[in-house]
């Protein structure tokens, strides 16, 4: 697929990642919602930088709280390193993309 195939996978679940987080403000309460948001961002980060989404060391911060997670890179088998990097450009997460 080319890079504006996957520029435009990015941006829909981007479209769905700030859609989901409106409905769960409304219905879960923002804290929830918050944590939700910071546990996907760390595991995109960590795959944007090629890890497996597991946060086991490639995100930057040795004392994140999600480190340890399960990987969850197998959910994306074929995903370059490149749609998760344009996820994070979308969302405004890290601080590289």
């Amino acid at each position: 697929m080319s890079s504006e195939l996957w520029k435009e996978a990015a941006n829909a679940r981007v479209a769905v990642f700030l859609k989901r987080a409106e409905l769960m403000d409304k219905t879960e309460g923002v804290d929830r919602c918050r944590s939700n948001e910071r546990a996907l961002e760390a595991q995109f980060v960590d795959m944007a930088a090629g890890g497996d989404g597991s946060i086991r060391g490639s995100y930057p911060g040795a004392e994140h709280p999600y480190m340890g997670r399960e990987a969850c890179r197998h959910y994306y088998p074929g995903y370059p390193d490149y749609y998760f990097k344009q996820v994070c450009r979308g969302m405004a997460w890290g601080d590289v993309w």
